[in-house]
């Protein structure tokens, strides 16, 4: 998405994965390099939220006004997200047919281009997970067929900002 110069601008997602390959490193090279056609997942039209969530212990000291609190053991959150069924597409097929045997590395791509090649300067999201269920809906008005995915992360999320593509 475009703007006229002195309003917002938005900027396009791409979401890439591969069947039972994990990323083992989340910095700028893993993202360039695990971003390329091949990986791309072709029609997403929304995905869930982007966050990591910490729990807080509370800690009560007799004859202090007001408990402290302590950072506790982060949450990977579930990762959703829907695309249109290519019956066609390899990518959706292995996606609507994974085995739940292994994780999987995820990458989204926020840049300021369409299509499946990162612009000259992206922010990537990084993490890995599993898909633990996938779901194909269909019959609507416009006949649009649905593929739900929902994918339990097994790492935090790591954003890296701005990397020059080479």
């Amino acid at each position: 998405m475009t703007a006229p110069i002195g309003y917002l601008s938005g900027h396009n997602s791409g979401l890439y994965t591969k069947s039972e390959t994990a990323l083992s490193t989340f910095d700028s090279e893993a993202a360039v390099s695990f971003c390329i056609p091949d990986n791309f997942v072709e029609g997403v039209t929304e995905f869930s939220a982007l966050s990591n969530e910490d729990s807080i212990q509370d800690i009560a000291i007799i004859g202090r006004p007001v408990v402290d609190h302590v950072i506790g053991q982060g949450s990977a959150q579930e990762f959703t997200f829907s695309m249109v069924m290519d019956f066609d597409s390899a990518t959706a097929v292995a996606l609507r047919d994974d085995k739940r045997a292994s994780d999987r590395g995820f990458v989204v791509a926020f840049d300021n281009t369409t299509g499946d090649v990162v612009a000259d300067s992206a922010t990537f999201c990084m993490f890995n997970g599993k898909i633990t269920n996938t779901s194909v809906t269909g019959g609507s008005a416009d006949g649009v067929v649905t593929l739900e995915v929902t994918v339990r992360r097994s790492t935090d999320i790591f954003w890296v900002d701005k990397v020059l593509v080479p």
